[in-house]
């Protein structure tokens, strides 16, 4: 079964075209994206969590019940089943986490509320803390626990392991290979360096100037 299945798709963005992406993403992997900035790597994340963006080809994602469905006709669906961690999340700055997670939570079908008390325990980041004073890795540890909270089947990192020491980073992985492991869940992270993926993830997409060079399984 895929958990998420990128057939002939291409889309327009503002003086960039993103063409010709195919690739088939089993359930249970983590995948990596590689490319240099403006290969298109966060533009082709995107297309699965931005409700104004159109494209041309098909992309379907398989929900926590194991349904495959159409990403474009079905948006609320990829927003209640994919965790999205990125620079440029749509968290309030001047808002509390609580405060956040009492403003957003209420549109995920399942939000585990206490799932999300215990795991920002874990991260020893108090709830009362502004999201504008989290450091970066407090932001990714805090858009982790919150997606966690609500039980996607598909979690995308766009760019999140950037500048991550070795401890932290080994710390990253092991947690996802638990989660996939504890809910087989799927995972597709970004990067601008190559290197970073090769002893971390299963497959590896490249992307240059909006075309995909090559999808392969990552023999480590």
């Amino acid at each position: 079964m895929n958990a998420v299945c990128f057939d002939n798709v291409s889309a327009k963005f503002k003086g960039f075209l993103l063409s010709d992406i195919d690739f088939k993403l089993p359930v249970g992997y983590i995948c990596g994206i590689a490319g240099n900035n403006g290969a298109g790597k966060t533009s082709l994340l995107k297309l699965l969590m931005d409700r104004k963006m159109t494209y041309k080809g098909s992309i379907c994602i398989t929900d926590r019940h194991g349904i495959a469905f159409e990403v474009k006709e079905n948006r609320e669906t990829v927003l209640d089943n994919v965790g999205y961690v990125t620079d440029n999340h749509h968290y309030i700055k001047e808002f509390t986490i609580e405060a956040n997670v009492d403003l957003f939570s209420p549109f995920y079908s399942c939000f585990d509320r206490t799932l999300f008390n215990e795991k920002m325990k874990q991260y020893n980041i108090s709830p009362l803390k502004k999201v504008a004073n989290l450091s970066k890795g407090e932001c990714v540890q805090f858009q982790f626990a919150f997606a966690m909270a609500y039980n996607p089947s598909l979690y995308l990192f766009d760019e999140a392991t950037a500048g991550m020491d070795i401890v932290y980073r080994k710390d990253f992985f092991r947690e996802l290979r638990t989660l996939m492991i504890d809910r087989n869940v799927t995972v597709i992270l970004t990067t601008h360096l190559q290197e970073e993926l090769e002893n971390d993830v299963d497959y590896i997409c490249i992307l240059e100037n909006g075309r995909m060079v090559s999808f392969a399984e990552n023999v480590i």
